[in-house]
């Protein structure tokens, strides 16, 4: 889905600079940003994040980014998938359904509360491959919750099938 979209030739520099310009400049992929009443970074929202982490047993090296970015809590999920297939595979099914309990909780409880925003607000900056790539992830997070049990994802959650542009 995403190849046609890479330019060719392809210019790792030009690619550098889009991917700095998007995620450094113009939409930052932190939690914090779109959940923290005050927009803010290392808040609490951050602190929530960082005891999910250690409550799962997850520890991202946080040297470069906050706990809430965006590439840690997609990495917590999958370490959650692993640790369910994992538990599947040793005859642990009680531990399997206790990861995948892990799992919803933090989609339905933290993630998709601002995902969906965050991927609007990429593709508000018109760069065709982040367009897709960012809807593809939130894609795939969305196929990765209804795969869960326990029903459809809450209404509750923030999703907006059209946000609505707030500057008309």
């Amino acid at each position: 889905d995403l190849a046609p979209l890479v330019p060719d030739p392809f210019d790792a520099d030009e690619a550098a600079a889009d991917h700095y310009a998007l995620f450094s400049l113009e939409v930052f992929p932190y939690a914090g940003l779109f959940l923290d009443a005050n927009g803010r970074l290392g808040g609490p929202t951050t602190d929530h994040v960082q005891r999910r982490y250690a409550q799962t047993g997850f520890y991202p090296s946080l040297d470069r980014e906050s706990a809430d970015h965006l590439g840690h809590e997609l990495g917590l999920l999958a370490f959650l998938a692993a640790a369910e297939a994992e538990a599947l595979e040793d005859g642990e099914p009680q531990e399997a359904e206790r990861m995948r309990r892990l799992q919803q909780q933090f989609l339905d409880g933290h993630l998709l509360w601002w995902l969906p925003a965050f991927v609007h607000a990429v593709q508000q900056q018109h760069n065709p491959f982040y367009d897709a790539l960012s809807r593809l992830t939130l894609d795939v997070v969305l196929d990765h919750r209804a795969a869960l049990k326990d029903g459809p994802i809450p209404q509750e959650s923030g999703l907006l099938a059209d946000p609505p542009d707030l500057l008309d």
